[in-house]
Order: C-alpha cells, then sequence, then structure tokens
C-alpha cells in the first residue's frame, strides 16, 4: 500500500480501533525540537508522535536531510513532515497543522560587520544567513528576492554562527531556542555574535501535511484533534518541560 493510499484509507476507519501506522518525516540538527540523537528524537518528535498515539495511530518517523525531507513529504511520499515555520512558499505545498510549539525569533548580528538593526529599513545591503530547506521571516525573504539583501544557504546553521563571527555574513533571524544550541555547537567567539534585545516576533512550528495527498483536509483536522487531547490531558506540558529540562 502506497503512503497515499494508507493515509486516504484513515479516513474510513475509526481511531480508536486498531492502531494505524503513518510513515512521517523530519529533519536533523534542530535541538531542541527534532535529532535523531535527541531523547525521543526530540521535544516535538515526542509531541508527534504521542498525539498521534492518543489517537491511536502509530507514527514512524524517519530523520533525512531537511531539503530531502521536504520535497519527498510534499511529493506524499510521506504523509507529514514537521516543524515548520509558517511561509507563504510553503503553504503552497502543504496544509499546516496548530502549533506544535510557539517560540520567540530573534535577530542575531555580526559583531565583526558592526550592523546596526531597529526595523527591516537597516537590513538593506546586508547579507543574512539560513540553512538550505529553511527560510527567513515572509518579510525579509521578499526583500531577498527583490535584490535588497542577498543571503548565504550553507548546509547547517553552525556554518551560519560561523560566517557571522568571521563578518561573512552579517545576520540571521531564528527562534532562540534553536540559536542557543546551535550557536553553542558552532564554537564561536563569545561576544562575536550580538543578540537585538527586542523579539523580532513570535511563531509557531507546525506540522506539514502535502495537499497532493488524498483526504489532507481530514488528516489535517484528525491531527489537531489529537493535539489538543494531548495538550488538554496535561502531557503535552509534561513532555515540553521534560525535553526543555534536559
Amino acid at each position: 500500500m502506497t503512503r497515499s493510499w494508507r493515509l486516504a484509507a484513515i479516513l474510513f476507519l475509526c481511531l480508536s480501533g486498531p492502531a494505524l501506522a503513518l510513515d512521517i518525516v523530519s529533519g536533523p540538527g534542530y535541538a531542541p525540537f527534532a535529532d535523531p540523537h535527541l531523547p525521543e528524537g526530540g521535544m516535538l518528535t515526542d509531541v508527534v508522535r504521542k498525539a498521534y498515539a492518543g489517537a491511536g495511530v502509530e507514527a514512524t518517523i524517519t530523520f533525512l536531510p531537511w531539503k530531502r525531507a521536504y520535497s519527498e513529504a510534499a511529493e506524499g511520499r510521506y504523509t507529514a513532515t514537521f516543524p515548520y515555520v509558517l511561509t507563504d512558499e510553503r503553504a503552497r505545498d502543504f496544509l499546516f497543522s496548530d502549533p506544535l510549539y510557539v517560540v520567540k525569533r530573534r535577530v542575531y548580528l555580526s559583531a565583526a560587520t558592526g550592523v546596526i538593526y531597529r526595523d527591516l529599513a537597516d537590513l538593506k545591503g546586508r547579507k543574512g544567513c539560513m540553512e538550505i530547506g529553511s527560510t527567513l521571516p515572509n518579510e525579509v525573504e521578499a526583500m531577498i528576492q527583490r535584490g535588497e539583501i542577498s543571503a548565504e544557504r550553507p548546509a547547517d546553521l553552525q556554518s551560519c554562527a560561523r560566517m557571522l563571527a568571521a563578518g561573512r555574513a552579517d545576520f540571521f533571524i531564528i527562534n532562540e531556542l534553536a540559536a542557543n544550541d546551535f550557536i553553542r555547537k558552532s564554537g564561536v567567539p563569545k561576544g562575536s555574535i550580538r543578540i537585538v534585545e527586542k523579539p523580532y516576533g513570535e511563531t509557531g512550528q507546525h506540522l506539514l501535511i502535502s495537499r497532493r495527498l488524498p483526504g489532507a483536509e481530514q488528516a489535517l483536522a484528525d491531527f489537531n484533534a489529537a493535539l489538543a487531547r494531548l495538550k488538554a490531558s496535561g502531557d503535552y506540558d509534561r513532555i515540553v518541560e521534560r525535553h526543555l529540562a534536559q
């Protein structure tokens, strides 16, 4: 049975019956949210798996490089992928779940290039950085498309930190939990990256289901209901607290 037909079959079966199985894909190196080397595969891997389990569905989660994970999920080779920030480009390919977790985004600046950030106008003529397969906020990506900002797209976030420290890029914008982890792992000197005190904003981390899959809207509604039950039970808070403590 193909993954697409397996998803379609779910729509005709009661989720409280015998356990069903879904193939889901994520990517590595995104602590504390997703990484095969983290306990339970990371906080949001744990959330997704437990939400599905509460609905009688066994979620088999595979980790692939982010670009490949995204493209194979978009083509319907996997039932869903996570965790992703909502962008206009991604919304063309996927339906987005309710937030798995909401985080603060922050602007991180290169001390070497001396860039100052008060608002987006200060980024004109500057060079941003974000790993391949990920995106900067919609309005920043629009500035890149207009040629107002250039961008580096290395293979991982640690490379972005090293580029800022070396003055080869001016800024990146990402959620603070992930930034804390990859800046630490990058080994850059203390003080080489400056953090803008005022948060850029808040953003959700979501599960995505390809618009190409049959029954995608119902499958998304079923997952959202399962996620809501996990939160109402108190299990969601316990999962988050345990992973953040680790």
